[in-house]
């Protein structure tokens, strides 16, 4: 008996050492991680600082770098909403604050700064570039030099700066052309998303990017003076009504809209090289947060006056049953924006008129013409619906000149001036005499490589036979002390860059400069200062 006893109290005091020892190693633990959902939260103390790191540039120093439109308000927005809803602390630099020197400097900062329990976001919305002899990408600070990667900021760098932040959870967004440089492998999502999942999110480390395309060029121009891609982020982020949201959960809402409505494909995977150890950076509403929800309408329906039955009026009619069905503002939206894409489409459709592409804006502008609560976006449907119908009408077949035969423009009895070997007709047409070319000028206008295309295709000018001129044949134009751009006044534009037929791959066509003398291929929904011009060989 008092062998057993003996046993008994040696095996308790055993228990009762080890039990000893491994406390305070439990007690490590915890303080390094968060193991109560509860926790998860700004209010408990056991979060380290939400930091972001933001930068918007529309507006390039260098006359050779397109100015964007959207990617200001985009950074505004974001730095906007992490503050109010997300609990941020944000560093925001703006058009020409954001050279390359202090978009590094601010990098440098933060990995300097950073403490271990920290989560970092860094948001880039401006110009980036494709380096294709090293197989990578650079962000186009505002003093950039156009054609110049010295003056660019290389993507290694901001790799850099991620792999030595001491923070927990590192985020890139980045919203520019060839943002999908920086990649790993992916994660899948799991099949069960619950507070076990955010908490190992949470606890391991990681360096996540999130971008608005792949290796190819994106858009700056959306919804609501935002860019496509930032929209549906910024939308995602304002309706989430969860208390926590994990990065890959918004990418997998927003990345099927961002494809169905544009050219680019997001992405959204581990940042490879910079130390990702399986966590995931996890979006936490702040203490008070308004979420923002929906206004339920139902906007009653519009009777256009007069409307006869042609192909587009089963896509563009809003009927009253249709528009009594809709329950909220979402849905009601949603079927506004699905007729805004069809007649989009419309719009691109080579066999059809300006005349019959005239009409279908004007329909689709009667059904959008009413007050909604969230006027924003419907002011941005109407300001380019307005804008192409203006172009339409603007394209529509001139009249012959009295004085030339119907279809020939370049009648020399309609001669409407002169400037050296450049002859100027009273239908528009310019005829170079050296090279035998004859040119029609576009609308005087920013306009879109597709937009120049379809204007190109659709244009009925002196009889017709127009296409998009070559590079060659563009660079034929060009007149070294000729005027502010460089190119006979008898063809009237003021923009200084001419699009051309040809491209350089699938989706970057090239332009001409006729301020520097210099070509240059970008992204075929670049607008800004870029004009489209006609060409056809000279008509006997």
């Amino acid at each position: 008996m008092d062998f057993n006893r003996i046993k008994i109290l040696t095996v308790s005091l055993l228990l009762f050492m080890l039990c000893f020892w491994f406390l305070p190693l439990s007690i490590l633990a915890d303080s390094r991680a968060i193991t109560v959902i509860g926790q998860l939260s700004h209010q408990s103390g056991k979060l380290g600082d939400y930091r972001a790191l933001i930068i918007g540039i529309n507006d390039y120093q260098d006359p050779k770098i397109p100015k964007l439109k959207t990617a200001v308000n985009d950074a505004k927005a974001m730095s906007e909403l992490l503050v109010k809803r997300y609990g941020f602390k944000v560093k925001l630099i703006l058009n020409q604050e954001a050279t390359r020197k202090t978009i590094y400097q601010a990098l440098r900062d933060l990995a300097s700064s950073t403490k271990p329990d920290d989560s970092v976001l860094i948001y880039y919305a401006g110009h980036g570039d494709l380096d294709r002899t090293f197989n990578d990408g650079w962000w186009i600070p505002v003093d950039a030099k156009g054609g110049d990667p010295a003056t660019y900021l290389d993507n290694t760098q901001v790799q850099k700066a991620m792999s030595s932040m001491q923070a927990r959870h590192v985020l890139l967004i980045a919203d520019s052309c060839y943002s999908g440089t920086l990649f790993g492998e992916a994660r899948a999502m799991p099949p069960v998303i619950d507070d076990k999942y955010y908490l190992n999110l949470y606890n391991e480390k990681s360096r996540w990017g999130m971008t608005s395309g792949n290796r190819t060029p994106v858009s700056d121009t959306g919804s609501g003076g935002h860019s496509v891609f930032a929209y549906q982020l910024l939308k995602e982020l304002r309706q989430n009504e969860k208390p926590y949201v994990s990065t890959q959960e918004i990418y997998t809402r927003i990345a099927p809209i961002v494809s169905n409505n544009s050219e680019q494909t997001p992405l959204c995977r581990p940042i490879r090289n910079t130390g990702d150890q399986g966590g995931e950076f996890v979006f936490v509403a702040s203490r008070g947060a308004d979420v923002e929800k929906p206004v339920p309408v139902k906007p009653e329906p519009v009777v256009i006056p007069g409307q006869t039955e042609t192909a587009f009026d089963d896509i563009l009619k809003a009927s009253e049953d249709k528009r009594k069905a809709v329950e909220s503002w979402n849905q009601w939206q949603q079927a506004r924006e699905h007729e805004y894409r069809q007649v989009k489409k419309i719009d691109g459709d080579t066999y059809l008129s300006s005349e019959q592409k005239a009409a279908a804006w004007e329909r689709f502008l009667a059904a959008v013409t009413q007050d909604n609560p969230y006027s924003q976006q419907d002011d941005e449907m109407r300001s380019y619906s307005r804008s192409r119908l203006d172009y339409w009408q603007s394209v529509k077949p001139a009249a012959p000149s009295p004085k030339s035969p119907a279809g020939l423009g370049g009648s020399e009895t309609s001669e409407s001036g002169r400037d050296g070997t450049y002859i100027a007709y009273a239908s528009g047409v310019v005829l170079d005499k050296n090279t035998s070319l004859e040119w029609f000028a576009g609308p005087d206008r920013d306009t879109t490589w597709y937009e120049a295309k379809t204007w190109v295709e659709s244009l009925n000018v002196a009889g017709g036979g127009w296409r998009m001129p070559t590079r060659a044949e563009i660079k034929t134009l060009y007149q070294k002390g000729a005027g502010a751009r460089n190119m006979t006044p008898l063809l009237k534009t003021t923009g200084w860059l001419v699009w051309s037929g040809e491209t350089k791959d699938s989706s970057s066509p090239w332009v001409f400069g006729f301020d520097y003398d210099y070509e240059q291929w970008i992204s075929l929904y670049d607008s800004d200062n870029i004009r489209g011009f006609a060409v056809r060989s000279r008509r006997q």
